[in-house]
């Protein structure tokens, strides 16, 4: 599961002790929220949506040069009504998957790398929040 990131005040001042006193938990966060696994689980959904429409495709053709030889031209014609309805359905899929795991992973990338930015300038908290506060106000 991927999640878009939205942290409290609180919340981000333990994720930056976390970072500065323990990165190896640190890592363990920011796996989890950047949703790396995620990531690979859509990777590995995208991989198997193509193969099958590829496969789809494949005995529609084949469905339909049959219909073709044997002149039986209402089926030719439902047989790659069936297949564009599919491609249309499956292209609207791949775009609500897309929206959903690749755009968030982006916005959670980039609130990472300000992050760990500013963590890496602040010397104590205080400072952090400080310099957060002064990005946000900046977006």
């Amino acid at each position: 599961m991927i999640f878009d990131i939205d942290f409290s005040k609180e919340e981000l001042a333990r994720l930056y002790l976390t970072y500065k006193r323990r990165p190896e938990n640190y890592d363990k966060i920011k796996k989890r929220l950047m949703g790396s696994r995620a990531r690979k689980e859509y990777q590995k959904g995208q991989r198997g949506r193509y193969f099958f429409m590829g496969a789809v495709i494949a005995i529609s053709m084949v469905g339909s040069a049959y219909a073709f030889f044997l002149g039986h031209w209402g089926s030719f014609g439902a047989i790659w009504l069936i297949c564009a309805a599919f491609m249309i359905a499956l292209g609207t899929f791949s775009f609500v998957a897309y929206r959903n795991f690749e755009l968030v992973f982006k916005r959670n990338v980039v609130f990472f790398e300000a992050f760990e930015a500013l963590a890496e300038k602040s010397k104590n908290v205080e400072d952090f929040q400080i310099d957060w506060n002064l990005k946000e106000k900046a977006n």
